[in-house]
């Protein structure tokens, strides 16, 4: 985490350049020559007008394959595309992901951005367990959990080297089941696999843009 907040921090500060610039002048009644120092630090930032931009998110790949497109709209939004693939301990899953980004700085895909989204999961193999009191007895089994979430992000774009980007956000998720078994009330920190529940969100990227 202290590597990635480094990241993120380097990413914030635009690059400096220090230019050291020597001025000569001479007197035309002595002919005395004069030669005065000035340093200049110029603050640059890459502003590239990127269109379009493919993100991975490498933190999941312990858990699922995953790719997202994200495409200006304007100069202040973007919008952009995700899914997700995978195979987590015994379960088997496959997601998609929509995201709605705002720029307040106009300089879309670069910078801070707001970003609302929702996504869609389907796993197989959850297991849940219940207990009726009445009959004192327990059941148990397996399902395919299908879960809706919406959330919201806070994050920051920058390019450290031309069309390569990295990306950080956080942010809240809310996880709702869209069908559940028994008493299983349960949520995943790690990706929302089944049940219901609100959990920070918390997000890398890396990615290509053109």
């Amino acid at each position: 985490a202290g590597i990635l907040l480094l990241c993120f921090t380097t990413g914030l500060a635009h690059a400096q350049t220090e230019v050291k610039q020597h001025k000569v002048s001479t007197d035309s009644a002595t002919g005395k020559t004069t030669v005065a120092t000035e340093t200049i630090v110029k603050t640059e930032e890459d502003i590239r007008p990127y269109a379009d931009m493919l993100n991975i998110n490498p933190l999941k790949f312990i858990l699922v394959y995953n790719l997202s497109w994200m495409h200006k709209l304007s100069a202040n939004t973007a919008f952009g595309i995700g899914a997700e693939l995978g195979a987590p301990h015994e379960f088997t899953s496959w997601g998609a992901s929509a995201e709605f980004r705002f720029y307040p700085s106009k300089k879309s895909l670069h910078g801070f951005y707001v970003a609302p989204n929702v996504s869609y999961l389907q796993t197989t193999n959850v297991y849940y367990y219940t207990y009726d009191p009445n009959t004192m007895l327990s059941y148990s089994g397996s399902y395919t959990a299908q879960t809706f979430t919406a959330g919201v992000l806070i994050g920051w774009q920058w390019f450290p080297a031309t069309d390569f980007s990295m990306g950080l956000a956080f942010g809240v998720d809310d996880y709702i089941p869209l069908n559940q078994k028994a008493n299983d009330n349960n949520y995943d920190l790690l990706g929302g696999i089944y049940g219901s529940g609100t959990s920070p969100a918390f997000r890398f990227d890396l990615g290509y843009a053109w």
